[in-house]
């Protein structure tokens, strides 16, 4: 089966992307039996404004010529549940089922299940996007929950992102001396960055740790500069990061910080606890189902510095405390979001989304 996979681009040197992360990982783990063609739909992290509008146009004109060229059977669409996410791939959307081919729209959280979309004509657009394609897949039971409110006539399916958590366990005890906080993703005003930096700002006056920012977007320089000032060379900007470098940062940080404002599931969480970071997250997107406060992490309030300060400093002065959920974290992980179960339950739902259209050609 031929496979088309919409995402932005696949190189962490131009797209810092979590729905890029979700098709990587997918890539990377299929089996013989499913054949994948990415196509590229998205902005490049540093594509200047006049660029992108043209980008856009090319990728759409281009759409259905790929699809017919590299013969797809089935399309894997991946929704971010925003404004501009819900515009361009309404089109992607349309343009799929105008060629026969099934849909599977994978939806990846957004501020859209956080706030609900207010637009009549997006949420006419999103009902529109739910009739039409073959199937609806979420990435947890909770977010399921919501769909089903806002769209009660849309059957919904969820399955929860996955990582080969093999590949990231670490080996060796943590090599850092001090503890080690790491932010690792998108720099974006909506992930919390300024809880971020007042929380550091507060908890170095007490304690001394070591602060990891890996990613980029738009508020880099300004993170940057700002914990920088606060914390000297116990700040470190790792720039994007992957593979070995990636494993060698997380392997030295303790706490994985991200007091986001609305999520999905990072794919980022599931890999830094299968490394044995405690995650300090908000009870946002499914992240309020895979960390359990007290458990395997910390939740704390949405737009809370206070909070995240008095979360990351009662972490740091109990060392035991860190190293009972570093241990439940990765059990919890392994347990619940391993790759090869995912691929499996993935491919079945292609399979049936092939053999319901080829029913429909003939009749």
């Amino acid at each position: 089966m031929r496979i088309l996979i919409t995402a932005p681009s696949l190189d962490v040197s131009n797209n810092v992307s979590g729905i890029s992360m979700v098709a990587n990982t997918i890539l990377s783990n299929a089996d013989k039996d499913h054949l994948y063609y990415h196509y590229l739909l998205g902005r490049p992290d540093h594509a200047p404004g006049w660029y992108w509008p043209l980008l856009l146009i090319k990728q759409l004109i281009g759409y259905p010529f790929f699809l017919r060229s590299n013969q797809i059977d089935c399309v894997h669409q991946n929704l971010p549940f925003n404004a501009k996410g819900i515009l361009r791939e309404y089109i992607i959307n349309l343009i799929s089922v105008w060629c026969g081919r099934p849909v599977l729209l994978h939806i990846h959280g957004g501020e859209g299940l956080v706030n609900g979309i207010s637009s009549r004509f997006l949420n006419r657009l999103v009902n529109k996007m739910f009739r039409r394609s073959s199937q609806v897949l979420v990435l947890s039971a909770l977010e399921q929950k919501v769909i089903q409110k806002s769209y009660p006539t849309v059957h919904v399916s969820f399955l929860s992102n996955a990582i080969d958590t093999d590949y990231y366990l670490r080996k060796e005890p943590r090599s850092n001396v001090l503890p080690g906080i790491l932010f690792l993703g998108r720099i974006e005003n909506n992930k919390g960055l300024n809880e971020i930096i007042q929380a550091i700002r507060e908890v170095y006056k007490q304690h001394r740790f070591t602060f990891s920012l890996c990613g980029e977007g738009p508020e880099r320089e300004r993170m940057v500069n700002e914990c920088r000032e606060i914390m000297g060379t116990d700040f470190q900007y790792e720039g994007v990061v992957c593979g070995e470098k990636k494993l060698q940062i997380m392997h030295r940080s303790s706490i994985f910080v991200l007091p986001s404002y609305y999520e999905g599931l990072p794919m980022s969480l599931l890999e830094c606890m299968a490394s044995g970071l405690v995650p300090v997250v908000t009870e946002v997107g499914s992240m309020k189902e895979v960390v359990k406060s007290g458990e395997n992490g910390l939740h704390v309030k949405t737009h809370d510095a206070k909070d995240l300060a008095e979360k990351l400093g009662f972490l740091i002065s109990h060392p035991e405390v860190l190293d009972s959920m570093a241990e439940n974290a990765v059990y919890s992980v392994r347990k619940n979001f391993g790759i090869k179960d995912y691929m499996k339950r993935l491919g079945a739902i292609y399979d049936s989304l092939f053999s319901q259209q080829k029913l429909l050609n003939k009749n």
